[in-house]
């Protein structure tokens, strides 16, 4: 580890949010993700069967804990790395002796990060810093859960586990090609991350190059404009058809990119007026954050269910009882430490007759008693006559699509107030009057 050249003002960023510099292809591949349903029972099998404290026992006895007595210089920058990224409270960090030239980020519940001896040696400061940098973003833009999964489950398919545990291995292939998919573009957000840290893109491309081929002895003689050469041809070969399939073959079961084309997309992005706009300091905060989207970033009114841009369900997270992570409110156990949830508090119901109020009703369906105002001036969802805000795609209550630029037509009118109505409710959500039904309208 040669000694840092970076300079010492290094800029923080207070208040970052993941989504400042999250990679679209991760964002989107984890939307993905978590549309498979079987993901949901595998995480519950995991958090019952797999003890996280076992793992943790392993490093604290065949590892070396850092801290500030002890490798003072790694720690350091450990906290900086920290502290740019505006992370807290920090995870534990490892050294490990084996020589190989790798670091990884673990755990479910408890985070720890663990750095290669070979790492180590290979790397000079600041790149040392961009890689600690990178491990600490799979925490923080929430990656460990689904990470430490992939991680468990690659053992349980690979057989060593699936003997132990009554599992069918064949039936979660697919699952482990879905994670191993979105773990290679979780990489490219944190490689991001790196580089915010280091705020240096030579010197995130240079880290990486080196873990794609380099020696201790030979590290200064790697020329990066050939580096950048190389993942051109890389990316030019993948034009053909049949090289596109020979790579897709190839890399199906790995969770990281090649590093060189890894290098080439974080100097694209550091030469990028996203990145640019996040030194100056104009970046998207937590507290900003937390009202968009996380799978299109679209701006969420306060009580809605769906995302008017991506139609994405917007599903409130609960704490767990035990451990106080955030969870999806359907889960009966928490994937973090296994603990059964009690059913969670009720929806919205009717004062008068207790019927489930969706969000964005005026009335009640079930006994036309008064919801809220509505505005006369907003559309409606031509499913559940919800407002609907002008160019909204989805509705915000049901999730349906909405037509372009307006709303769909309805079927029938009410007969008091005039206002288009989906067929099948009681009452007139414009008015609160009761609707004939239709079959009586017949006889």
């Amino acid at each position: 580890m040669t000694k840092s050249q970076r300079a010492d003002n290094l800029k923080r960023f207070p208040g970052l949010s993941h989504l400042a510099y999250q990679h679209p292809a991760d964002l989107k591949a984890i939307q993905n993700l978590r549309k498979i349903p079987v993901l949901p029972i595998v995480m519950k099998w995991i958090s019952k069967n797999y003890l996280e404290e076992v793992e943790r026992i392993k490093f604290l006895g065949s590892n070396i804990r850092l801290s500030p007595r002890q490798c003072p210089r790694i720690y350091a920058m450990f906290q900086e790395a920290a502290a740019i990224l505006d992370m807290h409270p920090l995870p534990e960090i490892y050294l490990n002796t084996q020589y190989q030239v790798n670091a990884y980020a673990f755990g479910m519940h408890r985070y720890f990060i663990v750095l290669y001896s070979g790492l180590v040696d290979i790397l000079s400061e600041d790149e040392l810093m961009g890689v600690i940098g990178h491990e600490l973003s799979h925490v923080k833009c929430e990656h460990m859960l689904y990470k430490t999964v992939a991680v468990i489950l690659s053992d349980v398919v690979g057989g060593a586990m699936g003997q132990i545990f009554s599992i069918g291995q064949a039936a979660l292939i697919p699952l482990q090609l879905a994670l191993c998919a979105w773990s290679r573009r979780a990489e490219l957000s944190c490689d991001r991350a790196a580089l915010l840290v280091t705020q240096n893109p030579s010197v995130m491309a240079s880290s990486l190059a080196k873990l794609a081929g380099a020696s201790a002895v030979k590290v200064s003689e790697i020329n990066m404009e050939e580096v950048y050469a190389q993942a051109k041809e890389f990316e030019d070969i993948e034009n053909r058809i049949y090289i596109k399939a020979l790579k897709g073959l190839q890399i199906a079961g790995m969770t990281h990119p090649f590093c060189v084309y890894r290098s080439r997309e974080v100097a694209l992005w550091g030469d990028s007026d996203e990145y640019r706009k996040i030194l100056a300091g104009d970046y998207l905060r937590r507290e900003e954050a937390a009202s968009r989207c996380q799978s299109c970033g679209a701006a969420l009114k306060p009580g809605i269910i769906f995302c008017p841009g991506c139609g994405q369900a917007l599903k409130p997270m609960v704490a767990c009882a035990k451990c106080k992570e955030k969870i999806d409110p359907a889960w009966g156990t928490c994937p973090y430490c296994g603990t059964p949830q009690a059913a969670t508090a009720a929806a919205s119901a009717c004062v008068k007759c207790g019927a489930k109020l969706e969000v964005g009703w005026a009335f009640c369906k079930g006994c036309g008693t008064k919801v809220a105002a509505r505005s006369a001036e907003a559309g409606e969802c031509p499913s559940c006559g919800a407002a609907a805000g002008t160019g909204a795609k989805f509705c915000s209550a049901c999730g349906a699509a909405i037509a372009k630029g307006k709303t769909a037509p309805r079927k029938s009118k009410c007969r008091s107030c005039g206002k288009e109505v989906s067929r099948g409710i009681k009452f007139c959500p414009g008015c609160g009057n009761k609707l004939q039904s239709a079959k009586r309208k017949r006889k």
